[in-house]
């Protein structure tokens, strides 16, 4: 259907988002170019995943045809290192994309002004606690997201008498992931210290994040998420574990404290915030200020967009050897065997 879509518009550029999907493919060969792609970190950054063995035959496509895009967009400069072993043929460069600003989101951003009564008045509209230390898990629910190490170390915090309440947004989920979390917030009797949502629209989610004191993050593997700017520019502290590419725009107890990822380096760092008004009060300000500074939305669409123009202009376009296109059909005819049962229950680990 894509390639159809594609032939009829016969369009002079083609931009394709999440490289080593559908569309992916589709751009391939639809023999039009030049082609640009967006690489967000989980399409090229797989180590220590287990997938079913149609992701991992679409995997091998990408590295097979990502080397021959004209552009390459790499959302973490983690992405543009790992590339450099994959004998690319046109150019890449660093567009983490980021956050819309607005004078007046600044404005209404810092701690402070989330401090007064406004935020009360959000918690009672939004039925949270008023008179908690409100934690948010507002990531995709899986074991490569470890929020059980998430809630181990919450657990131990409420052992402690301090007075905490966690939010966990699921968003998409494992189901036998989240069973697990559910049944050790059951097992436990964390049911008046726990809250699940599936699903939070993503105007609703910015109210959650002016109403909450911290967002935890413990992903193993990870694009920079847009969840952090937008949490960082309305002041919300962010507790993340140490990933090498969250240090293009987090540095440790400046805008961010990171961990190990285990329970206990979780459990501390919710604590230094949850005793050190000053620690809040410096990562907020400094969240705010590292967004504006390098994730801004617009700066970011300026240098793509001259990118893109710089490449028209140039009339580059990269040859697919017969020999590769020939390949890439036989990984498109394999990647839809191995996605019929019983192929599709194979595991993988990359």
């Amino acid at each position: 259907v894509y390639i159809n879509l594609i032939k009829y518009l016969n369009p002079d550029l083609i931009i394709v988002h999440f490289c080593g999907y559908d569309r992916f493919h589709s751009a391939v060969f639809s023999n039009k170019k030049p082609v640009v792609g967006i690489l967000m970190g989980g399409d090229v950054d797989t180590h220590s995943c287990v997938t079913p063995l149609s992701t991992f035959l679409e995997l091998k496509f990408t590295k097979c045809f990502l080397p021959y895009l004209e552009l390459l967009a790499a959302k973490t400069n983690k992405i543009i290192k790992k590339l450099e072993d994959w004998n690319l043929k046109g150019k890449i460069v660093h567009i983490p994309w980021g956050v819309k600003i607005s004078e007046e989101l600044i404005h209404n951003s810092g701690r402070k002004e989330r401090e007064d009564k406004s935020k009360e008045r959000l918690r009672e509209q939004l039925d949270l606690p008023r008179d908690k230390f409100i934690v948010l898990s507002n990531r995709n629910v899986a074991e490569s997201g470890r929020q059980m190490e998430i809630l181990k170390g919450f657990h131990n915090i409420v052992k402690q008498g301090l007075n905490v309440y966690l939010l966990i947004v699921a968003r998409t989920n494992i189901p036998s992931y989240l069973k697990k979390i559910k049944d050790y917030v059951k097992e436990n009797n964390l049911e008046d210290y726990v809250r699940f949502y599936d699903y939070i629209p993503q105007t609703d989610m910015f109210k959650y994040y002016s109403a909450c004191d911290v967002l935890v993050s413990n992903w193993i593997h990870d694009g920079l998420p847009q969840t952090f700017f937008e949490s960082s520019l309305r002041g919300l502290p962010i507790i993340m574990n140490d990933l090498p590419q969250y240090k293009d725009f987090y540095k440790n107890e400046i805008c961010a404290l990171i961990n190990d990822g285990t329970s206990e380096g979780i459990m501390q760092n919710i604590k230094t915030l949850y005793e050190n008004g000053n620690m809040i009060n410096k990562i907020s300000e400094n969240g705010i200020k590292v967004v504006c500074e390098k994730a801004n939305f617009d700066s970011w669409a300026e240098i793509f967009h001259n990118e893109i123009l710089n490449l028209l202009e140039s009339g580059r376009m990269i040859e697919i050897p017969l020999f590769k296109q020939i390949t890439g059909k036989l990984f498109i005819a394999l990647i839809a065997v191995c996605r019929r049962w019983p192929l599709n229950k194979i595991m993988i680990r990359v």
